[in-house]
């Protein structure tokens, strides 16, 4: 029996969740800025009473919110040390996107985007069997954003929805709504990560921050499959 704490704090989404043996057995989430330093340390404590301690610990690296990763790997490394367990890092772009792929198989590529500012996003490229193609990076988008990429593209997250006015005229884009890094997303991975002991150093991992910005120009990016 393997049990895994999940975590989320990298944007508006304050979530933790416990896993056991491939299922999800609790979930304590909810939606709301600047919630992290109030409630995150507060949702493991209540998961670990109610389901025990956890053999692991999973957690969103980043990109995302400084403050909020901050807070999230630093709860991560004190209840790591305090319990002896190791932790699994994963990246919350790649989380949304298999999430996704759950249920939606008919666009060519996924494009999770996250909230940076102005028409900044965190963003990569994935192919629908949940592949990276493109690697996280952060961009300002431009009406011919992802020409390169030829076929159905989806855009998920915060940031993909402030992106339906540039985007307006592509009729190979869609933007769907509603889909924010979750704890709950982690599910999978972390276990593949857990049995494979994919594990983070944890006197020196960091978040991801990706503070340095690219504009994405008229010039098409390539894909070479």
């Amino acid at each position: 029996m393997s049990r895994i704490l999940a975590i989320e704090s990298s944007g508006s989404v304050c979530s933790v969740a416990m896993f056991e043996d491939g299922n999800c057995l609790e979930v304590r989430e909810i939606r709301e800025m600047n919630s992290h330093a109030e409630l995150l340390a507060n949702y493991c404590e209540t998961l670990i009473e109610s389901q025990g301690k956890p053999h692991a610990l999973s957690l969103n690296t980043g990109p995302g919110s400084y403050t909020g990763l901050r807070i999230g790997v630093s709860l991560v490394k004190g209840l790591a040390y305090g319990y002896g367990i190791p932790v699994i890092g994963q990246s919350g772009l790649a989380c949304m996107a298999r999430h996704y792929l759950e249920g939606n198989q008919e666009s060519d590529w996924i494009i999770p985007c996250i909230d940076a500012r102005r028409m900044e996003v965190y963003q990569a490229v994935y192919d629908k069997t949940g592949a990276e193609v493109s690697p996280i990076r952060p961009l300002i988008v431009e009406a011919k954003a992802w020409e390169g990429f030829p076929g159905k593209k989806v855009l998920i997250g915060d940031g993909a929805e402030k992106l339906q006015e540039i985007l307006a005229e592509r009729s190979d884009i869609s933007i769907v709504a509603g889909i924010f890094p979750s704890a709950t997303y982690q599910l999978n991975e972390s276990f593949r990560k857990f049995e494979a002991e994919d594990f983070l150093d944890l006197a020196y991992f960091e978040p991801v921050y990706l503070k340095e910005f690219q504009l994405l120009t008229h010039k098409k990016e390539k894909y070479v499959g």
